[in-house]
């Protein structure tokens, strides 16, 4: 008997064989905006210190970046799809959206959540971990 086993590696994997079509430009375009995403998670993260130590200027700034970036997960969540992306990194992409929604929640009733209102940072940080994760993992299938 042949002692080699049957089952599928990662390197084996559907999501690692070469795909055709349009598939490939789907992934490079989720891998792309994954990118972008965590890196205008530290941009925002700076413009937060501004806001701290530089006042209302940079706050401005921490509050007109969002909009700049706040439906990349949503765009990342159809090329995933489109892109036929695991099945981890879709669900991870729907935490992200989750996160987002709870950064607008906790700034929107901080008053009347007293201390939760301080998770915001700690979402914004998740929230970097989690699409620094996702865009390391998301080019290793481009």
């Amino acid at each position: 008997m042949d002692n080699k086993e049957s089952s599928v590696t990662p390197e084996t994997s559907v999501f690692h064989q070469k795909q055709s079509g349009i598939i490939p430009y789907f992934r490079i375009g989720y891998a792309m905006l994954a990118s972008i995403f965590a890196a205008c998670i530290i941009v925002q993260v700076f413009f937060a210190g501004m806001a701290l130590f530089m006042g209302y200027a940079g706050w401005g700034l921490h509050i007109s970046f969002v909009p700049m970036f706040m439906y990349l997960p949503l765009l990342m969540l159809v090329t995933g799809i489109i892109g036929r992306l695991t099945k981890k990194l879709i669900w991870m992409n729907v935490m992200l959206v989750a996160m987002i929604i709870l950064q607008y929640i906790t700034v929107e009733f901080s008053t009347e959540m007293g201390v939760l209102g301080a998770l915001h940072p700690i979402i914004a940080f998740l929230l970097f971990g989690a699409s620094l994760s996702m865009a390391q993992q998301s080019w290793k299938y481009v």
